[in-house]
């Protein structure tokens, strides 16, 4: 084994972080990641509604 193995990792751990980010992106982008977003999720109710969580989500 080199260094330069090393450096570039396997390519299994690129994968799955790969699909990590990418089902969190599309959870985002549909709208339904809203108990991602950490000011979101533990404003009140009243201050729920004065947002628009779909856009929200997607920006």
């Amino acid at each position: 084994m080199k260094l330069a193995d090393l450096a570039t990792g396997s390519d299994w751990i690129v994968w799955i972080v790969f699909v990590i980010f990418a089902a969190l992106s599309i959870t985002l982008l549909s709208g339904h990641g809203s108990w991602f977003i950490s000011g979101y999720n533990t404003a009140t109710k009243e201050e729920k509604e004065k947002y628009d969580e779909k856009k929200l989500c997607r920006t």
